[in-house]
């Protein structure tokens, strides 16, 4: 038997794998490890070792599966033109009394500390795997920009230039997909820090868990102290227990929940583009902002606590207005990301936990606005309480529960943490910045931005199908729907529009 073939079967069955000199140590759950499989172990123990030991290629910790999300992520990743649009890059501006060489040794302990920053994928038999890599050094990118002879506008260039050519580097699944970091220094007492991970590693809680570690760690260490060693529970372990949950039965409410949902919905919209789609997609795409004032916000909340439910309900009813009346749809499908960290065990763990989940918002003219608000904020506490099932639009699609929609578009919505106090770091000013990347992941997504006061709107779109007017006019319209929205309470959805 083929060895890669005997490690997929091993990695489906839980199963792993140590090299200790001339010994293979294995850890199996009790169910499986038979007479049987000792036995396979024996036979292949040579081919196993021979593997294990192989210096071209990496060192692997530890082997467990993929989860479903991965896997089609890593299929969207292959697919994709321009697949740095996966990439999560997040740029930090230092300025202030920071020790350098601190930094670095922080960013050495975060990468010793949480395994899935140091995760590769492949393919073993068929089987899709992440292998932790053991830990051997920071991949570090570190250059000097300074240059005394160029002004600030031009100092600011460079930099902004530099930030993209590092988070626009795509990864390679199959040998370095852990976590990317560039080092600039850009004055005497300034530097610019970029960490790039690919999504299939990462999430927004994710991002806020590293720079919250990343501070702690570079606090520990400017006071001689010793890092405290990692938890033991790592993203590698929740695969493998999902994957167990899921052999076992344990999402069959959820999956009956979701099929029961979707039952007829049609998975996209028709919306009218200025540009016909090419047969070839090109990947490209652009993101532009908006900002929402602090009396919007505010307005916003109001009528959230009036028909109490939460801000993210009134968005997600604002945005598939605006797509029904685009459409000339009533019954409108999204997606939106959930945090998926239901147990206590990873609310502060990173890694890919956030699960794509369909909001389907009907739309009836008798109905009054918030009778539908009321209605989705239910349809989103089910959401909730099912969200762990991966996938779940993918799946009714497979099934035939929900129907294509040829030319159509799967919108999506989600609202995401700011991050930009998450990083303390002593004697240090720390601005986060995004880096935009001129890719798209689908024809149109936004992402709402809290921020301490405003609120921000992020849209990515696909520059095949959309230009930067429509979208900016799509825009205008969404938020005079959000602007509308508290007054319009008591009347027929009939008469919301913009």
């Amino acid at each position: 038997m083929d060895v890669g073939n005997l490690l997929g079967q091993l990695a489906v069955l839980d199963i792993q794998l140590t090299r200790r000199g001339d010994d293979l140590l294995f850890d199996a759950p009790e169910e499986v490890l038979s007479g049987e499989l000792v036995a396979r172990l024996r036979t292949h123990k040579p081919a196993i070792l021979r593997y294990l030991a192989d210096d071209s290629l990496p060192p692997v910790e530890r082997t467990g599966l993929a989860t479903p999300i991965q896997r089609h992520m890593a299929l969207r990743h292959d697919a994709n033109p321009r697949p740095e649009v996966w990439n999560v890059p997040v740029r930090i501006d230092l300025s202030g009394a920071l020790n350098e060489a601190v930094l670095i040794r922080s960013l050495e302990e975060l990468v010793k500390r949480h395994q899935v920053l140091r995760t590769r994928f492949a393919w073993l038999g068929g089987v899709y795997v992440q292998q932790v890599l053991r830990f051997e050094q920071l991949d570090l990118v570190s250059v000097d920009l300074r240059d005394p002879t160029s002004t600030k506008d031009e100092r600011g260039t460079v930099v902004d230039q530099w930030c993209t050519e590092i988070a626009q580097i795509p990864f390679s699944l199959l040998t370095d997909a852990s976590m990317r970091v560039g080092l600039a220094r850009t004055n005497r007492d300034q530097w610019t820090l970029v960490l790039v991970q690919h999504h299939i590693l990462t999430d927004a809680v994710s991002v806020s868990t590293l720079l919250t570690d990343l501070g702690a760690l570079y606090r520990t260490i400017t006071r001689g102290d010793t890092p405290e060693e990692a938890t033991e529970e790592q993203f590698i372990d929740y695969a493998r227990r999902m994957a167990r949950r899921a052999k076992e039965g344990a999402l069959e409410p959820a999956t009956a929940h979701w099929f029961e949902l979707l039952a007829g919905a049609r998975a996209g919209v028709r919306l009218p583009f200025p540009r016909s789609r090419p047969i070839t997609p090109s990947g490209a795409g652009r993101l532009i902002c908006r900002r929402l004032d602090h009396a919007l916000r505010t307005e916003l909340e109001r009528t959230a606590n009036h028909v109490s439910s939460t801000i993210f309900t009134v968005f997600v009813v604002g945005f598939t207005r605006l797509l029904s009346l685009l459409s000339g749809s009533d019954d409108v499908l999204i997606t939106s990301s959930f945090g998926n960290r239901s147990e206590a065990a990873i609310e502060t763990l990173p890694g890919l936990f956030a699960n794509p989940i369909p909001l389907r918002v009907r739309f009836s003219p008798e109905e009054t606005v918030a009778e539908l608000l009321y209605a989705t904020a239910r349809q989103m506490s089910l959401a909730l309480d099912h969200q762990e099932l991966p996938q779940p639009l993918a799946q009714a699609l497979d099934h035939r529960v929900v129907a294509d929609v040829d030319g159509g578009t799967v919108a999506g919505f989600s609202m995401n943490h700011d991050v930009t106090e998450d990083l303390t770091l002593p004697g240090v000013k720390a601005d986060i910045l995004d880096v935009p990347i001129d890719a798209a992941r689908t024809d149109l997504m936004v992402v709402c931005v809290e921020e301490r006061e405003d609120l921000v709107l992020q849209v990515e779109y696909s520059t095949d199908v959309l230009d930067e007017q429509t979208v900016g006019a799509w825009l205008t319209r969404f938020e005079n729907l959000l602007r509308s929205i508290g007054s319009k309470l008591p009347e027929p959805v009939a008469r919301w529009t913009a």
